[in-house]
């Protein structure tokens, strides 16, 4: 219960003025239903030799893939992709909160052995990059309904940071082990998200002061 009500007091988007605060448990549960979709349509396109990718630890990856922040809290994306050093400095930070987590949990033995090897990696392998995608997709989301639903103007900055997100989860899709009609899908979705981002990108306005990072 202690795990659960932290998950749910962190919010996300630090940095920024969302109408309406997600929480990290929230964003958890989106990840988790759009992994399902996913593994769920990448089976169906797969090849009679093709091995089907693991529901199972597609979605406990999907549910631990940001568990640590119950020990570092939300880091917004600008602090955390700062430079090479925060990227390095926030990965090591990572891996101890992990087993942090892990510890806290060792009434359950076998549960917290598998926070334990399962955090570090939860975006690592092919399941672990639907997960990478599916989060990727969740910030998308928020764009969408926070600039071109609701027509809040502070969360532009947020459409031209995820834009690079994106296309580097469409060049690591190219090298995955994915089956050609499987990476068809996976970059169409991508490619949807990318075009959802432009549209809101060109809402854009100085008078705004997005305090965005290419500026």
């Amino acid at each position: 219960m202690s795990l659960m009500a932290r998950l749910s007091a962190l919010t996300r988007f630090s940095m920024e003025r969302p109408s309406e605060r997600e929480s990290v448990l929230e964003h958890t549960g989106f990840v988790a239903l759009f992994v399902l979709v996913l593994v769920s349509e990448i089976n169906l396109l797969s090849d009679s030799e093709d091995e089907p990718v693991d529901v199972g630890q597609a979605l406990t990856y999907a549910l631990v893939h940001d568990l640590e922040e119950v020990i570092t809290g939300d880091v917004a994306r600008p602090t955390k992709y700062f430079c090479r050093e925060a990227v390095e400095m926030f990965d090591r930070l990572s891996e101890i909160a992990a087993d942090k987590v892990a510890y806290k949990m060792r009434s359950f033995p076998e549960f917290s052995e598998r926070l334990r090897s399962d955090i570090p990696t939860a975006k690592t392998d092919r399941e672990g990059c639907l997960v990478a995608i599916a989060d990727c997709l969740a910030v998308v989301y928020m764009v969408w309904r926070e600039v071109l639903v609701r027509g809040n103007v502070s969360m532009i900055r947020q459409a031209f940071s995820v834009v690079d997100q994106i296309d580097a989860l469409t060049a690591r899709v190219a090298v995955s082990d994915f089956s050609e009609g499987q990476h068809g899908f996976l970059c169409r979705m991508l490619s949807e998200g990318r075009g959802i981002m432009l549209v809101a990108q060109k809402l854009d306005n100085p008078i705004y002061g997005t305090m965005r990072e290419d500026c």
